[in-house]
């Protein structure tokens, strides 16, 4: 599993113009549907919102880490965006989100993709002030160093 910042170039961090949970989760996958190893933006959305259905991928503490695996995935991808306002996710702490980092996975790499998760988690929870806080988004893959 390659580290978190080879993962992400700079247009995969995203000023999100939505104002609820499935606009943002759209704008995620508009450009998570064009990274290399990704099915059609429609199939994506689709493994997306049925994740959701499950339970929702609110973590709390402002942050969400929508996620999903699929056959038709052919290998990792990962998107990082932020809110300009708070939006409802239903999150276990009732708290709204403001950073999201959304996952795509192939099915069969079940090891690497908890342990990207995982990974995506901590940086998250750890750089969420900065993320949120950032002039330009395109410094926040340095940021991604070291995780």
């Amino acid at each position: 599993m390659p580290a978190l910042d080879a993962l992400l170039s700079p247009g995969q961090f995203v000023d999100l113009e939505g104002s609820d949970k499935h606009s943002v989760l759209r704008e995620l996958v508009a450009v998570m549907g064009g990274l290399s190893g990704m099915p059609s933006k429609a199939v994506l959305l689709k493994a997306i919102l049925d994740r959701e259905e499950l339970r929702p991928t609110g973590i709390g503490e402002s942050v969400a880490i929508p996620h999903c695996k699929s056959q038709k995935v052919r290998s990792f991808g990962v998107v990082i965006g932020r809110t300009r306002v708070p939006i409802e996710y239903g999150a276990p702490d009732g708290e709204p989100v403001r950073v999201l980092a959304m996952i795509a996975a192939p099915t069969d790499l079940q090891a690497e993709y908890l342990r990207l998760l995982s990974t995506v988690t901590r940086f998250l929870r750890n750089e969420k002030q900065a993320i949120i806080e950032a002039s330009d988004l395109s410094e926040l893959r340095a940021r991604a160093t070291g995780y």
